[in-house]
């Protein structure tokens, strides 16, 4: 059963961690809260009747966990940044324009998800979950709703609000979106490194062709979780067992850490 269930949610750790990031937009959170739900998940597999699909559950369980960790913002930075210049919002927009715009692919769409962040926290933290889950997990409005415990209904309530509030905070903002509109993720940027503000800048964008702090963290995670099991429960992941899935997985390769 260990193995069983090591395999399932390794395959749906990549969907589960992104999940988990995008409702709580802390690196650090989603991993603690992939932890507390791994060690949920597990405690409870032996339940599992298979009355959802595996992947399903799983998802319930991290939502469940994010909740204590979902922030909601009142209003995106740009309302606190504008004043410090004695500035309105529109005015500090065009004064973004002043700044060169940086090249840099990688830091642009660093910053593009660091947005599309600010924006989700904007959102209440039903709208949110269900605007991941169907939008940027493509997730059938029937397993949404499993999910989060609502109905079809509710699920497509809740992600009709929260378009139409993505829609107001992006609309006339977001160049990305309209070209005609002043906010740029590349001036954004430039604002950024002359302001020794990179913390505005996420490290580690969610979509890139090879994340290799992604695969890292995964892998780690993965690996801290066996030795959890190991260590906390003996009767359940013997020393045989876990020297066995160590062993196989160097010999396999199935790790980039390992290999």
């Amino acid at each position: 059963m260990e193995l069983n269930f090591d395999k399932v949610y390794d395959e749906q750790y990549d969907k589960l961690y992104k999940l988990a990031y995008r409702l709580t937009a802390n690196k650090q959170e989603a991993e603690d809260v992939l932890q507390e739900a791994f060690l949920n998940a597990y405690s409870a597999f032996p339940k599992f009747q298979n009355k959802s699909q595996i992947s399903t559950w799983l998802y319930r369980i991290v939502v469940n966990c994010s909740y204590k960790n979902m922030k909601k913002l009142k209003r995106l930075p740009v309302y606190d940044i504008a004043p410090r210049y004695n500035m309105t919002k529109d005015e500090f927009f065009e004064k973004l324009k002043s700044y060169e715009p940086v090249e840099d692919e990688v830091m642009v769409n660093s910053m593009r998800e660091q947005c599309l962040q600010l924006f989700l926290k904007c959102m209440p933290s039903k709208q949110r979950i269900a605007f991941v889950l169907k939008i940027l997990l493509g997730l059938p409005c029937e397993d949404v709703a499993q999910i989060m415990d609502i109905s079809v209904g509710a699920v497509k309530t809740n992600v009709y609000r929260a378009r139409l509030r993505m829609k107001e905070n992006m609309e006339d903002k977001c160049s990305y979106i309209n070209p005609d509109s002043p906010c740029n993720c590349k001036n954004w940027v430039a604002y950024a490194i002359e302001n020794n503000r990179m913390d505005m800048i996420p490290s580690f964008p969610l979509d890139k062709e090879i994340d290799y702090n992604l695969i890292f963290t995964k892998e780690m995670n993965f690996l801290s979780k066996i030795m959890f099991l190991y260590d906390k429960y003996p009767e359940r992941m013997p020393y045989g067992s876990f020297f066995a899935n160590i062993k196989t997985m160097i010999s396999k390769k199935s790790l980039e850490i390992l290999s």
